[in-house]
């Protein structure tokens, strides 16, 4: 079982290497190569899947939740045991309520159980460990199945790009806290995906380099641009600040990674002028939804997983616009199985169909965790999904950021250009305000720096707060 032919081990070298961010464009192609069939198999069978009925979506879930209830049992020593506690067996979960009778997965659990958690039937070579972003403050190790899950991401990344006109040799531009080799030589990006993909860091993003950035652009002729949003922001504020003509070609953006807030995605259409999808995914590989051509509401994949939206209580929601945490069953991670895994993300339920006519689950969009709320001393929650900052009176602000470690008291990071006076303080104070409502201190700082996470994310709120300042009626 632990033997590898030359094609695996070649495919698994090239993923480590990819993993620890030391490959080229040729690298991560041949990892493509040595497992093309898989990828153009995911491909067209999630073309196919996109018109499927609800009652064949029904039928698809529930086929792949019992193998994975079977599998799980069988091969991981975790569900075993909590299976056997409290006296489930494979047999008594037959539709989707019977989901309810597994206890909830959580970050704590998985950290604790990490080795009784992978699959027994998988051989040593194939697992791969990852971590999450760690927006939480610490994050979160796992393992996946090295090579194999990344090209059925890939796949799945494909099809959202068909949603607005994806053509085979479409290029495109990507930004992410990727490691450059080639940043001290005054170049900010590499090349992957046989050279038809352009990765910028969003680690050397200021007033020095963009026009370095911009300037690649300009000469790469992308159709798509993808990646954090708030990147995209920053890159964005530059070409209105600085009066560069938009980039000619453009089909569309994709943003993910973070939440994309509605004035971001309302001023990325605006300076960029092409559609803005919006796309979800974990990197536990538990949920995957994304935006379409006629919708800003988030479209599940159900191919990827089961989905659950669950009140305080830990009840299913199915009531419209009502808000829950996301629970998901993932389809695609079998070496390492998550079952009813609470994200600690929060959307908004609604049972509308879009007119796009896929028939998957949809929710209205994501609020963000609980490091996503500014607490007022009364104990409100702002969302910061709510925080439209997509307003004049931010002209002269390059970036920003909220930080709150005090209920009732808020700070406001500016890093400022070289226009900006008093009276712009007054204005965002007056803004800020409006929006915040009463009970809230609110201060500015001025900033030379905004600090980003270690994969180069931009957080617009830093939450400070430990559970027992938030209001539990959520």
């Amino acid at each position: 079982m632990e033997r590898i032919g030359l094609k695996g081990r070649i495919s698994n070298y090239m993923y480590d290497r990819l993993a620890d961010n030391d490959v080229s464009f040729t690298a991560e192609g041949i990892i493509i190569l040595m497992n093309y069939k898989i990828y153009k198999n995911t491909c067209g069978f999630l073309t196919e899947s996109q018109s499927w009925s609800k009652e064949k979506i029904k039928r698809y879930q529930l086929k792949k939740l019992h193998q994975l209830i079977k599998h799980s049992y069988e091969n991981v020593l975790y569900y075993k045991e909590l299976f056997d506690k409290n006296g489930i067996k494979i047999e008594d979960i037959n539709d989707f309520n019977d989901l309810q009778k597994i206890p909830f997965l959580t970050k704590e659990i998985v950290k604790k159980n990490i080795e009784d958690l992978k699959s027994i039937n998988y051989p040593k070579y194939s697992f791969s460990y990852l971590t999450t972003g760690g927006s939480t403050g610490a994050p979160l190790g796992f393992f996946d199945e090295k090579s194999i899950s990344y090209v059925k991401e890939l796949a799945y990344t494909k099809t959202v790009l068909d949603r607005i006109g994806y053509k085979y040799k479409d290029k495109f531009v990507v930004f992410k806290g990727a490691a450059i080799p080639s940043v001290e030589k005054g170049k900010f990006w590499k090349y992957s995906s046989f050279g038809r993909s352009l990765v910028f860091s969003s680690f050397y993003m200021n007033e020095k380099n963009l026009p370095r950035y911009i300037k690649k652009i300009e000469e790469f002729k992308p159709q798509y641009i993808i990646g954090y949003p708030s990147a995209i922001t920053i890159l964005g504020k530059y070409i209105k600040n600085n009066n560069i003509k938009k980039f000619k070609n453009l089909k569309g953006i994709i943003c993910g990674a973070e939440t994309l807030y509605k004035w971001q995605k309302d001023f990325l259409e605006e300076i960029f002028g092409c559609r803005v999808l919006n796309n979800y995914a974990l990197s536990e590989q538990v949920v995957f939804a994304t935006s379409c051509e006629k919708s800003d509401d988030l479209h599940i994949f159900p191919e990827y997983g089961f989905v659950e939206l669950i009140d305080k209580n830990g009840r299913a929601i199915n009531c419209e616009d009502k808000r829950g945490e996301i629970v998901a069953t993932g389809f695609k991670n079998f070496i390492f199985p998550f079952i009813r895994y609470k994200t600690g993300d929060f959307g908004i339920y609604t049972n509308k169909k879009c007119e796009c006519g896929r028939n998957c689950l949809i929710i209205k969009q994501i609020e963000g965790r609980k490091q996503e709320f500014i607490v007022t001393t009364d104990g409100r929650q702002i969302s910061m999904a709510a925080m439209n900052m997509h307003s004049n009176v931010f002209d002269n602000v390059k970036q920003f950021q909220f930080y709150q470690d005090k209920k009732g008291e808020v700070v406001f990071r500016i890093i400022k250009n070289s226009l900006y006076s008093e009276k712009d303080s007054r204005n965002i104070k007056q803004e800020l305000y409006r929006k915040l409502g009463k009970n809230i201190d609110l201060k500015l700082e001025f900033v030379d720096e905004i600090q980003k996470t270690f994969r180069g994310k931009h957080s617009y709120l830093i939450q400070k707060l430990d559970e027992n300042n938030y209001n539990s009626n959520r």
